[in-house]
């Protein structure tokens, strides 16, 4: 029968024929009222091309664009139009898709950085580009949004429920970003220049910070040879200042008998301590990209494309790092909540470290995204069509983390200074408000008198991470009642990711060494600096010039860091060991290579049918996936050759003995069914149906054979980790969808209702185990700190090593359910008079519990915390009115408490309370070419907010700043 898909104007001209105020929905009865007299029968679905009929411009008709782009979706899915991404400036890809229901984001720095998607942390989403499998610059599954300028992204999608036909591995969701296709822009030629000033309102409490930045980029569509070749290019810079105050409190990780009541009972925890810190910085992302689109036949289109992201980030943090040493320090007047210690007076005993360091440390970190792809479309008959697709992608990362300690001495103008030891600090926290703080040294803090640097050190994280893969994809039409076509495919990558560790120390952050002695400050290298606003009650400090300093206390050039064993290390020739020297063995341990290599293949069949005269669309098939997964291994067999042991030589020269180098891992294969069903209830309204198996493999880091330790040098704690296996699998889970979808007139909007239940099977557990004993386990641990053995140069006590924390992972198969409902509301009010036509309103509402309890350690105690990024509540709202030429909105996404990580000294998981963040824009088009902007982001300068299980347990309380954008584009 015949299939009339009516095209834009077609409509247009229908309408007009009609009326003059005909709606949408009326030309759609008329027109099928004209088609029922050229044919008797009708489709048993209509197709995008037979319905949409929207044309209106602003902000109102992306919403609506993304509303077609979801009702004509054969999967459940969101996803944001190019208009919505190009008239906000939202910093990342993150920020614009927290518009979207179900899905919020980890703030970092202030801004999102990470999404969540019902629930779940950014961990369990995997990305595309293209349509292509993205590698990151952390070393994790997931993209950091922040290297996506949103300029260059042409249209993002969610999508909540997969097909087998998609790359595997979101458990949460897959996130698609599209860059531009040239032959499919509207004109033959468009040229687009975008300019944005900002600046950061809190800048100016920051030493050194930056306030101002900018926003700059161009694109370019073209289309030639009678619309057979396009060309697109596009360019965009970012300058952004990063500034935020903060107090972090640190991890219980000590305990004490501090109560003194029963001996029996068990002892208080102990938080390691808390940092009271200003933090700045600059971050520069310069992205680039281009496309060559061209169609030499009717039959065959060869498209090729390439991006380009390079984001360099230099950030500092000045202020203080207060060391308890709980279970060492005299307690006077302990505040004691829950058998954990959030108050009291602490003093340093005469053998005790208990201190406050004046910290000065200056980061780096040089990221760099590569992707590239060719991709050919042939119609090798009417009925069947064949693509395949070549594509490699490549992350590199350099962080430098140079860390600068000060402690206060008695004189630091004498020969041989000492360090002063008497040191009291009294706190109290105050739940999620910033805590009451003392210091007897509070006067030594601001005088170079005083305070004098005792250490340097710098730890590089270096990676690099690529894929290449290869697809291939074949589709049938059929002339079928119940299938409209058959599809099949096959796709292979090779994945490899590198991780090197690298280290520098001189000094000590907790005495003053005679071997490696304190630097004098001078008043060209520091700078007085006092807290303000709500942080005005802490002490000033010194903040020191890091450069100024280095240079001074190292005159023949600053050392730079090298993985290495270290001459402390047990394990290297005796001949090159220095008794004394340091162990930096896991700068060695920690690095290594990855291994992944994937085989998939799918079959899935796409439904047309009806079902009691219900048109019922969809697909069900299955995805076979077989994953080789390798990585690097350093076995310690003690140096005994006839187990393999060899000589292995580090970056210094240095050479072990105890190792036996090999590659490691496992290969398993998985079968992943899946089915969407979607049935067209009415016109405007459909009822969805979704199943499906899905799998996230662990982040390629957690793939690493790297069991390490680590060495306290001041308590002889001994801490270790084999967290990382290559032997881990895969996060599994079997989830369903439902939802109701109620569109309005196709320019007014829509309701969408939805309930998802996803049965977990299996997922990685990592725990802690307290006072394990490494030497009997066989680790090469000496009997004193490297350092302090007897008749130490530095004439330090002896400090004998002790049983610490050892973390591991496993796979729990214990699983449980991760299951809510969500609703989302969508309309443009044009029945209002015709001043208020353009007003709005977007809405969504999320909620999601799961019954799933993980345990973490505090200290000797474990509790219970839910999955990371779970969130039960979360709300997104727009309200916008649009009038000849003018727009104006305000947004505010909201998400109440869920678990993360807090970024202090190490990564520490953490309870974020709850967050409404909420921005604002106004814009003008003056002309058809040219348009001018005001935003505001974090409008009420939304903190974020961290606890330890408890609110009592301060964690950090951080803030940001409103961002103020001024701007203007122009398109010819």
């Amino acid at each position: 029968m015949p299939n009339y898909k009516h095209s834009l104007l077609t409509l247009a001209i229908a309408a007009a024929g009609f009326s003059c105020s005909i709606s949408a929905e009326e030309a759609n009865q008329q027109l099928a009222q004209q088609e029922e007299q050229v044919s008797a029968g009708s489709n048993t679905s209509k197709t995008r091309e037979e319905v949409e009929v929207i044309e209106v411009k602003g902000f109102s008709s992306s919403l609506i664009k993304s509303l077609n782009d979801k009702r004509f979706a054969d999967t459940v899915v969101e996803s944001i139009s190019a208009d919505d991404l190009g008239s906000l400036p939202d910093v990342s890809m993150a920020d614009a898709l927290t518009r979207l229901p179900g899905i919020s984001a980890v703030r970092t720095g202030g801004q999102a950085s990470e999404i969540n998607i019902r629930g779940m942390a950014g961990g369990f989403v995997f990305s595309t580009l293209n349509g292509r499998e993205q590698v990151s610059t952390s070393g994790q599954r997931n993209i950091e949004f922040d290297q996506y300028p949103s300029e260059l992204i042409s249209s993002a999608s969610v999508y909540k429920s997969p097909k087998v036909s998609l790359i595997e591995g979101g458990v949460a969701g897959t996130v698609e970003l599209k860059t531009a296709s040239p032959l499919k822009a509207k004109e033959m030629h468009n040229f687009t220049v975008n300019a944005r000033g900002m600046m950061n309102d809190r800048a100016d409490e920051i030493p050194g910070g930056q306030e101002t930045g900018d926003r700059f980029s161009f694109s370019y569509q073209g289309k030639f040879l009678e619309d057979t070749l396009g060309v697109a290019l596009g360019f965009a810079r970012l300058y952004q200042p990063s500034v935020s105050t903060q107090f972090v409190g640190l991890a219980y990780n000590k305990q004490a008998d501090v109560d003194g009541i029963d001996e029996a009972s068990p002892n208080e925890l102990i938080s390691e301590g808390f940092e009271m810190q200003h933090r700045g910085g600059e971050e520069t992302r310069n992205g680039y990209m281009t496309a060559i689109e061209w169609i030499p036949s009717d039959k065959l289109t060869v498209k090729a494309d390439a991006f380009l992201s390079k984001f360099d980030t230099e950030a500092f943090a000045r202020g203080f790092r207060v060391k308890l040493e709980g279970d060492s320090a005299a307690i006077g007047n302990p505040v004691i909540n829950d058998n954990i210690v959030i108050g009291g007076t602490f003093n340093r005993k005469t053998n005790g470290y208990t201190r406050v360091e004046l910290v000065n440390d200056d980061n780096t970190d040089n990221d760099e995204v590569k992707s590239f792809g060719f991709n050919v479309d042939f119609d090798a008959t009417d009925a069947l069509t064949l693509n395949f697709d070549l594509s490699h992608s490549s992350a590199d990362s350099v962080f430098k983390n140079g860390l600068l300690w000060a402690l206060v001495a008695e004189d630091a103008t004498v020969p041989n200074p000492v360090l002063d030891g008497n040191v009291s600090i009294s706190y109290l926290l105050n739940g999620l408000n910033l805590p009451d703080v003392g210091f007897n040294q509070e006067g030594a803090f601001t005088d170079i008198d005083r305070v004098m640097v005792s250490k340097y050190g710098i730890y590089p994280y270096i990676n690099s991470d690529e894929v290449n893969a290869y697809k291939l994809d074949a589709k049938y039409e059929l002339d079928n009642s119940v299938l409209s076509s058959f599809e099949a495919g096959v796709r292979y990558s090779e994945r490899e990711y590198t991780n090197d560790r690298q280290v520098f120390e001189y000094g000590s952050d907790g005495s003053f060494l005679t071997s490696q002695p304190p630097l004098r400050l001078t008043d060209d290298m520091v700078e007085v600096v006092d807290f303000s606003g709500n942080f005005s009650h802490f002490p000033s400090y010194l903040a020191i010039d890091l450069n100024k300093a280095l240079n001074a206390w190292f005159p023949q050039g600053i050392p730079q860091p090298v993985q290495t064993w270290g001459t402390g290390n047990t394990g290297v020739l005796e001949s090159q060991r220095v008794s004394g020297g340091p162990d930096s063995a896991w700068s060695v341990l920690q690095s290594g290579e990855v291994y992944e290599d994937v085989m998939a293949a799918y079959v899935m069949a796409n439904l047309d049918t009806e079902v009691f005269s219900i048109p019922v669309t969809g697909n069900i098939g299955v995805r076979m996936v077989e994953t080789k997964q390798y990585a690097t291994d350093l076995t310690d067999v003690g140096g005994d050759p006839t187990l393999g042991a060899q000589n292995i030589t580090d970056e210094a020269g240095l050479v072990n003995t105890r190792y036996k180098p090999g590659i490691i891992g496992q290969t398993y294969r998985d079968y992943l069914p899946q089915m969407n069903l979607n049935f067209a209830l009415t016109d405007s309204d459909q009822l969805r149906f979704a199943a499906a198996k899905v799998m996230s493999r662990p982040p390629i880091d957690r793939l690493a054979s790297n069991t390490s330790y680590t060495i306290n040098p001041l308590t002889g704690q001994v801490d270790g980790s084999s967290a990382n296996s290559p032997f881990l699998k895969p996060f599994y889970a079997t989830q369903y969808d439902i939802s109701y979808e109620k569109y309005f007139t196709e320019t007014d909007g829509a309701f969408v209702a939805a309930v998802f239940y996803k049965d977990i099977e299996s997922f990685i557990n990592t725990f802690t185990i307290t006072d394990f004993d490494f030497a009997a386990a066989g680790f090469p641990i000496p009997d004193y700190v490297p350092g302090t053995e007897p008749g130490n140069p530095d004439g330090l006590p002896p400090v004998s090593t002790t049983p610490g924390d050892y973390s591991t992972a496993v796979n729990n198969d214990k699983g449980g359910y991760i299951r809510g409902a969500e609703i989302a509301y969508t309309q443009v009010f044009k029945f209002l008079p015709s001043f208020w036509q353009g007003l709005g309103f977007s809405g969504s509402y999320s909620y999601t519990e799961s019954e799933i309890q993980q345990q973490v350690s505090l200290g000797a105690q474990t509790i219970d915390i839910t999955l990371p990024g779970l969130s039960k509540n979360v709300m997104t709202a727009t309200l916008f009115w649009e009038y000849e030429g003018f727009e104006t909105r305000i947004s505010g996404r909201y998400r109440d408490n869920f678990v993360s990580e807090q970024v202090a000294v190490e990564a520490q998981t953490v309870n974020f309370d709850g967050e409404m963040v909420i921005d604002y824009q106004a814009s003008y088009q003056i002309n058809d070419n040219f348009g001018v902007l005001f935003q505001v982001n974090n409008l009420t300068d939304e903190p974020t907010k961290s606890y330890f299980g408890n609110e009592a347990n301060t964690g950090t309380i951080q803030f940001f700043g409103r961002q103020y954008f001024v701007g203007a584009n122009y398109t010819f």
